[in-house]
């Protein structure tokens, strides 16, 4: 096929005029001739828009003339008819396969009795422009969607370019021309221009920010340095992402879990205890490090309102806790006092709703205050301490029913021979002297049967209060059986038993307002007096108190007898 032909488009046009301009046209575009080697579409119209001549690239653009499309075309064309040049810029041209993009030069031609248009294939170059540019933006979107801001700094070091959205609350403007250092909050000995000024690439790189607000932002920096053509330092250009957010809940995150493993150690102290005297004071030796503490106290609050300490431990123990106890009692459930040189803070213990003790501790007042968290651990241990407490109230419940008589509060048979043993050793192996008393309520039997049982009971209660009115805190008073009690006296000779043997039986008048007629109640008492060097086994003095109690019975009731001494051998006697 060959490259230059001839093309008329359009209506044929009559006259000699028009022939020479045809010839003309078509040595343009023959072969040797100065359109016959041009690479893109070429042609010449005439008026009417009439396709004079064009070669093979332009045929397309020839028939669009001819239909009488590309209008914006053909208006250049009667521009360049009518003496004037044009220029147009790329135009999609319709065909068979995908648009091309066209552009155009239009010129007079043979005395504007004619137009030559010359055009460009511009397709190639568009597509790549609208790459560029779509490439651009997705660059542009990119660096915004992976960071807060970028950045680029110049020779000196300070800002040239910060992203339009500005950076932390600063505007661009109010950053370009001012030093990173300004705004960087540097440690000691750390280089405040750092990574703006940086000399190699670096990733990761974490920094403080002063924000526009005056706070403090953590920033993640990536970075590259700008080098000349010589490989001259020219700057540094990067991005920035702010971590704030992320670092605060890393940090809460850290915190919660410390505190979990915290709790978790303390519990599983407790826990690993069985006997609940030995949960307090484990938790208690725990709780000092885990919390930085001080001191630790654990009280324990009686039916009466009162306080008493179960376990205490760490320095300061002689701290005044009573207004922190005494706000407790009165229902607050955590209570922070500075007393002294200390910072207490105490959290009420609970078994279901009421409060059954509390937990206590202090730190020196120069160190650093009580937190929520320390309040959270308190707390939850406290509720642990709590049924550790109820726990060691009901085991000293069940022991004091299994030990004490029901009815009078005294200590019953058996608790009563097990303290005496242990009580009758101490003072064997010291060598101290003792004396055992048994009482026997005489006419006692006749309250019961004409008062009734309930009389009885109300008579065994007074004498009991009789007694323990009578005796020291250190003395041991038991009811060993219906109407029979025993009192043992530690550190007291013959003529001290005999003195409080006669007081008893003398108190004993009390009773009187139980008695019933011609049979007074009264006491008669057995005394044994064990001497400080005896050998006396117990089970013997246990005799002897006893035979003399029937002995002042039988002379006579309302009365004591002193049990004859054991036989005498070589250790009773003095030296």
């Amino acid at each position: 096929m060959t490259a230059n032909v001839l093309v008329r488009h359009g209506p044929a046009r009559r006259g000699g005029a028009r022939a020479p301009r045809r010839r003309l046209a078509r040595s343009l575009f023959a072969a040797g001739g100065p359109l016959a080697a041009y690479p893109g579409p070429a042609l010449i119209v005439g008026v009417g828009a009439t396709v004079l001549a064009a070669n093979e690239a332009a045929q397309p653009l020839a028939a669009a003339i001819g239909a009488g499309g590309a209008t914006e075309v053909i208006a250049a064309i009667n521009s360049a008819l009518a003496g004037a040049s044009a220029q147009l810029q790329p135009f999609q041209l319709a065909g068979a396969g995908a648009p091309t993009a066209l552009e155009l030069l239009v010129l007079p031609y043979a005395e504007a009795e004619a137009a030559l248009l010359l055009g460009r294939d511009a397709t190639l170059e568009r597509s790549l422009r609208a790459a560029l540019v779509e490439s651009r933006q997705r660059y542009k979107d990119l660096v915004e969607a992976s960071s807060d801001f970028a950045w680029e700094t110049g020779p000196d070091g300070s800002f040239l370019f910060v992203s339009p959205g500005g950076a932390l609350g600063h505007r661009a403007d109010a950053l370009v021309g001012r030093q990173p250092s300004e705004f960087v909050i540097a440690a000691d000995g750390a280089d405040p221009g750092f990574p703006f000024s940086a000399r190699d690439p670096v990733a990761g790189v974490e920094l403080w920010f002063r924000t526009a607000a005056g706070d403090s932002a953590c920033l993640v920096a990536a970075c590259r340095p700008l080098l000349d053509n010589a490989g001259e330092w020219r700057g540094t250009r990067g991005l920035a992402r702010d971590m704030t957010e992320v670092r605060a809940r890393e940090a809460e995150f850290a915190r919660v879990r410390h505190r979990e493993r915290l709790l978790a150690y303390l519990v599983r102290t407790i826990r690993h205890e069985v006997d609940p005297q030995n949960m307090l004071t484990a938790a208690a030796a725990a709780v000092l490090p885990a919390l930085a503490a001080g001191g630790c106290r654990v009280h324990r609050l009686g039916d009466d309102g009162s306080f008493r300490a179960a376990v205490e431990t760490g320095a300061h123990a002689d701290i005044d806790e009573t207004p922190v106890l005494t706000a407790i009692r009165d229902g607050e459930a955590t209570v922070e006092r500075v007393v002294g040189t200390v910072s207490l803070l105490a959290m009420a213990t609970r078994h279901g709703r009421r409060a059954n003790g509390a937990l206590s501790l202090w730190r020196l007042a120069d160190q650093p205050p009580w937190d929520d968290d320390d309040r959270f651990l308190v707390g939850e241990l406290a509720k642990q301490l709590g049924t550790a407490i109820q726990q060691i109230a009901e085991q000293e419940a069940l022991q004091t029913i299994s030990r004490t008589d029901p009815l009078t509060g005294l200590l019953n048979r058996r608790s009563f021979a097990e303290e005496l043993r242990r009580r009758y050793r101490e003072v064997a192996a010291a060598g101290r002297g003792a004396a055992l008393l048994y009482l026997d309520l005489d006419n006692f039997k006749a309250v019961n049967d004409r008062c009734g049982h309930a009389q009885g009971d109300a008579v065994l209660v007074a004498t009991a209060r009789i007694l323990a009115a009578h005796t020291r805190g250190r003395d041991v008073v038991a009811r060993v059986g219906g109407d029979e009690f025993v009192v043992w006296l530690e550190d007291i000779d013959e003529t001290a038993a005999r003195a409080k043997a006669q007081e008893l039986v003398q108190a004993a008048d009390e009773l009187d307002c139980f008695s019933v007629a011609a049979a007074p109640l009264r006491l008669s008492v057995g005394v044994a007096v064990r001497r400080p060097r005896s050998r006396e086994d117990l089970d013997a003095l246990t005799a002897r108190a006893d035979a003399a109690m029937y002995e002042a019975k039988r002379a006579g009731k309302g009365r004591y007898e002193v049990a004859a001494p054991p036989p005498a051998v070589a250790e009773d006697a003095a030296p």
